[in-house]
């Protein structure tokens, strides 16, 4: 189901009569969803591409069409989810409710593990061995993942995001008014993105070689998905880095 070509090159056909709309265009929703739907799926704040929020308004309008054409609300929080923006779900900031929400990435700390949650009435249409694989649900993944929420909640790290998040943006937002690559700041939490005028991957390369690991999936997007007990030193060091490389970009 993803909008990008990159990634659906390869892999075609996919799902056939799935259609696609652009972020925050309300009346681009209403005109593809009807009886028909069977489901609305989005990232809240998209993460490959480019890290960019829905906006509230956006995210209810899907629900409400969801609820009106009986189809199913779907969050793809992969990347979003799971304490990255400061509480356990990202939909949790925008008030808006999904019906299923698929969550990976950090729940087992590097080894593979991923799950769905879904509202009962949605749950109950799946019967036991009709979504399962070979592997999933496997022990000693399911017991790290048991070990990372004690640790987000024993730890703190929900709050650690939140401030060191702010803190990041923070330090981001400062370097849009002194360097003219620097196009705009995006996201929360511990998922930003950099927009810049210029290519990203040259710095991203420059910057490995500093000792500081950012990333890009966009041409111009600077990408920051820290771990979450990042510190202020840590921003810092990273800042510093930024800077000097931005610097040499602007002679």
């Amino acid at each position: 189901m993803t909008g990008q070509d990159k990634y659906r090159k390869g892999f075609e056909p996919l799902l056939e009569d799935v259609k696609f709309v652009s972020r925050d265009d309300r009346d681009a929703l209403r005109a593809a969803v009807d009886d028909r739907t069977c489901a609305i799926v989005l990232e809240p704040i998209f993460g490959e591409g480019g890290i960019y929020e829905c906006s509230t308004a956006f995210l209810q309008e899907c629900r409400a069409l969801a609820d009106r054409h009986r189809a199913a609300l779907i969050f793809d929080e992969i990347q979003c989810g799971l304490g990255r923006t400061g509480t356990i779900f990202a939909f949790q900031a925008f008030g808006v409710t999904p019906d299923i929400v698929a969550v990976a990435k950090p729940i087992a700390a590097g080894l593979p593990l991923g799950g769905f949650l879904a509202k009962e009435e949605f749950a109950s249409a799946i019967s036991a061995g009709q979504h399962g694989t070979t592997f999933g649900g496997g022990p000693l993944a399911c017991r790290v993942a048991l070990e990372y929420f004690s640790i987000i909640e024993d730890e703190g790290l929900l709050e650690n995001v939140s401030r060191v998040g702010a803190y990041l943006q923070e330090r981001l937002r400062s370097l849009a008014g002194r360097y003219a690559a620097v196009q705009e700041v995006r996201g929360r939490g511990l998922i930003q993105g950099l927009q810049l005028l210029i290519p990203a991957r040259p710095l991203v390369e420059l910057a490995l070689a500093e000792g500081v690991l950012f990333n890009s999936t966009q041409d111009t997007v600077l990408r920051f998905l820290p771990p979450f007990l990042l510190q202020e030193k840590h921003v810092d060091k990273g800042i510093r880095v930024l800077k000097k490389l931005l610097g040499k970009k602007q002679k």
